[in-house]
């Protein structure tokens, strides 16, 4: 799939419904949670990778489940050939629908500026170009995120549903 806007279906839940829907994907595995997430909205899922190393058993686990699921890696500049040689390998190895989009424009240092770029190029080159119901990402609970241990499985954010299968 290329970069056309995905065909979504009309999803909502009240957020007493997430939170009968949390508990149960709270009891499944990974496969289980990305299974019933592309059963739940369909082409409207897509998925999203920063390439970090964690990144592989997601890749793993999406391929595993179905091998057409999209799935978009933003480039912020400051690859290094490690992980655009990863990257490519990754896509090969797991039989991904991997897009790859972002610019080479280095981006400016320090933390507020790399936070501020990713924000931005996730809202566009993700969010704004294919217009998902819901994207899987990655995250555990034990990640770099402060507060990261009471995120729930699946929850609204903005426009799409998020849904960390391996927390």
């Amino acid at each position: 799939m290329s970069t056309e806007i995905l065909t979504k279906p009309e999803v909502e839940f009240t957020d007493h419904e997430l939170d009968q829907i949390n508990v149960e994907l709270e009891q499944m595995d990974p496969l289980e949670i990305i299974a019933w997430s592309r059963e739940t909205f369909g082409n409207g899922l897509i998925g999203t990778t920063n390439m970090n190393s964690t990144s592989p058993i997601m890749l793993k686990f999406i391929s595993e489940v179905d091998r057409s699921i999209q799935l978009v890696t933003i480039r912020l500049g400051h690859e290094s050939n490690k992980t655009k040689t990863l990257t490519t390998w990754y896509k090969g190895v797991f039989g991904l629908n991997l897009a790859i989009h972002g610019d080479s424009t280095p981006v400016a240092h320090g933390a507020e500026a790399v936070s501020a770029r990713k924000v931005e190029l996730f809202q566009r080159e993700v969010v704004d170009r294919y217009k998902p119901s819901a994207i899987l990402m990655g995250g555990m609970h034990d990640g770099e995120t402060e507060g990261r241990e009471h995120t729930p499985i699946i929850r609204r954010q903005g426009s799409f549903f998020a849904i960390r299968p391996v927390l």
